[in-house]
């Protein structure tokens, strides 16, 4: 079981310790996400 999650992304690194499954439904980690790629990012 992962607990640690490393996104390389062309924008940086989302770096987040919890499960996989924790960081798919975290709206903290969305948002970063929208951020990091640009809009319209499909998790």
């Amino acid at each position: 079981m992962a607990n640690r999650i490393i996104e390389i992304t062309p924008k940086g690194i989302i770096d987040r310790l919890m499960t996989f499954d924790e960081y798919l439904a975290d709206d903290r980690v969305k948002a970063l996400r929208e951020e990091m790629y640009g809009t319209g990012v499909m998790a």
